[in-house]
């Protein structure tokens, strides 16, 4: 998927009695290590459930944010 997108962004939002246990999609990609191999071209955003408007825009902004 990299070789075809300028840049790929993850949202995540995690339950609040989950949030300690990290989901599958965080645990591949640490595992992986494409997030600090692959800076420009993949990120990750994990908020809370429960994320309001502001912190859903701060989201998007670190996602598209060169």
């Amino acid at each position: 998927m990299m070789t075809y997108a300028s840049r790929v962004g993850i949202t995540v939002a995690e339950h609040p009695t989950d949030a300690a246990n990290n989901t599958e999609v965080e645990r591949y990609l640490k595992k992986s290590e494409l997030l600090d191999r692959h800076p420009s071209l993949i990120r990750l955003d994990v908020m809370n459930l429960e994320a309001d408007e502001p912190r859903l825009i701060e989201g998007i902004k670190s996602l598209i944010s060169e």
